[in-house]
Order: structure tokens, then C-alpha cells, then sequence
């Protein structure tokens, strides 16, 4: 199973070269990473990554659309350049065969707390699930909200999409 990995950024320079490295720190890394990004002129390409200029910051909605469009693999997973994933993050995902694959997630609350959350659908966030790529291009990602991601998924499963849950913390949203 191939996978391209999406790192959607908002021009952030040191956030997505961040994500970068973390995509390279990875147990097993992603066979084809993308940068889609509002503002790419800063960014230095290297050879094995594709860099897609969005020109426009729509909360990275159309930039993960594009996205999953260029993405050449089995598997798609859309990467937030300002959190944190556990090293074995695409290991544990891809070593199961549904065309969703979720995992567990903190997510960081005002006043610092952080609450574990499972996902469930249409509450899902961007970057604690892989799924497939065929059925991703074919539903589209057309929500342009902030619940986009949740909805997203939705329309995956609503489309036949089998999915499964990793009972495992693996994703660390800000």
C-alpha cells in the first residue's frame, strides 16, 4: 500500500518544514509527499517533494482538494503542519485495510487542557486518518466550512467507504 502524505500550511515556513521532517521521522514514511500551501515562493523544493501554490487561504480547503487530485497512491493523508504526530503514525494506520483508517486524538483546550478524543464521524479532523485515494477523488472534497474535514469523511462512508478505528493515541491536534 503506497501513500502521499498533503501537508496543508498556510504559509507558514517553519511549520512546514517542520511537518516535513516529521514526515521523514516516520517509522515508515509516505512514498510521495505534497506541500500545499496559500504562499510557496519562500519554500525551498527539494527533489522528492511536489509543491502545489493555492494562492488563496480558504481555511487549506481547496488546497487538500488539490491535493488528494495530484496524489498518485493508494492512500492520502492529509497532514497538519502545526501538530504532532507519533512516529509510528503511518506504520500503525496503513497496517489495516479499510478505506478509512482512523486513530484516537488529543486535541489542546483553552486553559491547557487536553481532552483524548475517538473520532466520530462528522467530527473528525484533518489528520488523524488515511483513506483512499480512488474513492477520496471520485466523492471530492467540496466542503468549504469549518467542519469541513468531519463532512468530508461523511460523504466518503455515505459513498460506501468502509472505515475503522486505531484505539490508539497517535495524533496530537493544537
Amino acid at each position: 500500500m503506497t501513500v502521499t502524505a498533503v501537508v496543508v500550511g498556510h504559509g507558514d515556513c517553519a511549520a512546514i518544514g517542520q511537518a516535513a521532517e516529521a514526515l521523514q521521522a516516520q517509522t515508515r514514511p509516505p512514498d510521495e509527499v505534497i506541500v500545499a500551501s496559500c504562499c510557496t515562493d519562500w519554500f525551498p523544493v527539494a527533489a522528492d517533494l511536489r509543491l502545489i501554490d493555492g494562492h488563496e487561504d480558504d481555511w487549506g480547503h481547496r488546497l487538500c482538494d488539490y491535493g488528494i487530485r495530484l496524489a498518485s497512491s493508494d492512500r492520502v493523508w492529509l497532514v497538519n503542519c502545526d501538530d504532532q504526530y507519533d512516529p509510528t503514525f503511518l506504520a500503525q494506520l496503513t497496517a489495516h485495510d479499510a478505506d478509512i483508517v482512523h486513530c484516537d486524538y488529543t486535541t489542546h483546550l483553552a486553559g491547557g487542557a487536553v481532552l483524548h478524543s475517538a473520532p466520530k464521524l462528522g467530527h473528525i479532523t484533518r489528520g488523524n486518518n488515511i483513506f483512499s485515494r480512488c474513492l477520496a477523488q471520485r466523492v471530492g472534497y467540496h466542503h468549504r466550512m469549518y467542519e469541513a474535514d468531519g463532512l468530508f469523511i461523511e460523504s466518503l462512508v455515505a459513498s460506501g467507504a468502509t472505515h475503522l478505528r486505531v484505539p490508539t493515541v497517535l495524533y496530537h491536534h493544537r
